[in-house]
Formats: structure tokens, C-alpha cells, sequence
């Protein structure tokens, strides 16, 4: 029968201490439900690594334990929120071997995780589904005219947009497209681009981003967003007229010729001092 873990004679390493540099506020999201995350991304993650490292170690060092004799590896880490920084402590437990040197690999993996929780998602990435369009604008300010005045004409476009896909929410934006990183990718990995006149050079895109049903259909979605989306492009858009005639000012004014200011005449018998 194998004693159980209380009864075992432990190898403990010595616990490796610090300080993590990231916000209280996001404590709940390292440990995750019930611990789960810690135990996915260091404690599991690293206690597999570790036994990996030993392997490879071991196969240049006789003297110790072989790897199937290894038995299970066991990372705590723990975690005090008490301080003005979040402060951790790391060991690694074996039956057999001092882990001392493998310390390393469970830091790691606890700072990567740290790091991870700690970003900050765009608006436009905490939604389960994001339709990104492309669209060409005669300058930068039609920018302004799509929000509206106090968002107005963008608020309109988000209502039209709820009852068309029947949800209580959908975000839209549009900036300039060379400032859209779009670090999470847009449904179907595909933008779309709608149709502008050539001379409307300044490229931008439109966001517009919601939670959608798993079984949404791609087509039919788009089906409903692209005319609405369009509309609203079109509408911050304006052309100018291309029907313009060229007249003279002076037609607006009776009798312009009799007192518009003469041209200066030339005379050849005039003397040309100064010359």
C-alpha cells in the first residue's frame, strides 16, 4: 500500500520569495475559479516541466534517482495580498530528489502568468464575436460626422444594429486603420470592405462588435450588418456635387467695367528715368 502523502518523507526545497508587479485588482483572475488557473498555468504546468528538465538531467548524471523512480512532483506557490504588493513564495516537493535547481522553471511560469493577467483587452476584444469593416473617407473629419454630434449618429447606427441582430448590445467604433491592431481577429478572420469612391483615400474601419449566438451564421449575419454599416459610411461621406459651371464675379455687378481699377498702359515716349 502506498502511505499517503502526509506519511511520505518529503524533499522540500528551500521557498523561493518575491514580489509580483501587477495589480491587487487582478489577483482573482491569477487564481482563477476554485485555483484552476494557478494550477493550469504554473503549478500543473511547471510540475511537468520540471520532471521534463530532471529527465534530461538525469540522462548525464548516474547518481541520481532515474525518472520512472521520480514519483510525483508537487509546486506550491503561495500567495499573500496583505502587503502593499502582491508577495509569493515558491517551492517544489519530491520524495526522492532536492528540486533546488528547478525553482527557476516555476518562476517563470508564475511571471508569464502574472503578465498575462494583467492585460488590459480593447473594448472590442471582450466581445464573443468582432465584424470589422474597411472603408475609404475623403479626409480624417468624416470621422467626427459618423460619430455625430454627442455620438448621436453612432448611437442611431448601434440601435438599428440591436434590432437587427436582436441583442441587447453592440459596440461600434470607427478609427483610423492604421490604429486598429486588432489583437483579437475579426470573426471569420475576414474584413470586409465596402465600397467608396477612389479618390476617398483615408482608409478606416468600422467595428462592430456584439455577442452572438455560437450557431450564428456568418452570411446571414453580414446579411444584416452591411447594409446598415454602409448607410451610415455613406452618410459622413458626402461627394461633392460634380455638376459645376464656372462664372464670371462680374456678372453680380452693374456696371463692373466702368470702374474696375485699368491695367497700367505703356508709352513709348514716355521717359524712362530710374533706367
Amino acid at each position: 500500500m502506498v502511505a499517503p502523502p502526509s506519511e511520505k518523507k518529503w524533499i522540500d526545497t528551500e521557498p523561493l520569495t518575491g514580489e509580483l508587479n501587477m495589480d491587487k485588482g487582478d489577483f482573482g483572475k491569477l487564481l482563477g475559479k476554485g485555483g484552476q488557473s494557478l494550477k493550469k498555468f504554473v503549478t500543473g504546468k511547471s510540475a511537468f516541466q520540471i520532471k521534463e528538465a530532471y529527465g534530461r538531467d538525469k540522462a548525464s548524471d548516474d547518481g541520481k534517482t532515474p525518472l520512472a523512480e521520480l514519483g510525483p512532483v508537487f509546486v506550491n506557490v503561495k500567495l499573500d495580498d496583505s502587503g502593499e504588493k502582491l508577495a509569493f513564495s515558491i517551492s517544489i516537493r519530491n520524495e526522492k530528489e532536492d528540486l533546488t535547481k528547478y525553482l527557476g522553471i516555476a518562476k517563470s511560469n508564475l511571471f508569464k502568468h502574472a503578465a498575462n493577467c494583467a492585460v488590459k483587452k480593447a473594448r472590442e476584444d471582450t466581445f464573443t464575436h468582432k465584424l470589422v469593416f474597411s472603408a475609404g473617407m475623403s479626409h480624417a473629419g468624416c470621422i467626427g460626422k459618423f460619430i455625430g454630434q454627442g455620438g448621436k449618429n453612432i448611437r442611431q447606427l448601434a440601435e438599428n444594429l440591436k434590432s437587427a441582430l436582436n441583442v441587447p448590445f453592440v459596440f461600434v467604433s470607427m478609427i483610423p486603420a492604421n490604429e486598429n491592431e486588432m489583437k483579437k481577429k475579426p470573426w471569420g478572420n475576414k474584413v470586409l470592405s465596402i465600397e467608396t469612391p477612389d479618390d476617398c483615400n483615408t482608409e478606416v474601419h468600422v467595428l462592430v462588435c456584439a455577442n452572438l449566438p455560437r450557431d450564428a451564421q456568418f452570411r446571414d449575419i453580414m446579411g444584416m450588418v452591411v447594409p446598415l454599416v454602409s448607410e451610415s459610411v455613406a452618410s459622413a461621406n458626402p461627394r461633392p456635387s460634380r455638376d459645376v459651371e464656372t462664372v464670371s464675379a462680374s456678372e453680380f455687378v452693374p456696371g463692373w467695367t466702368d470702374y474696375r481699377p485699368q491695367s497700367p498702359g505703356y508709352s513709348p515716349g514716355t521717359p524712362d528715368a530710374g533706367w
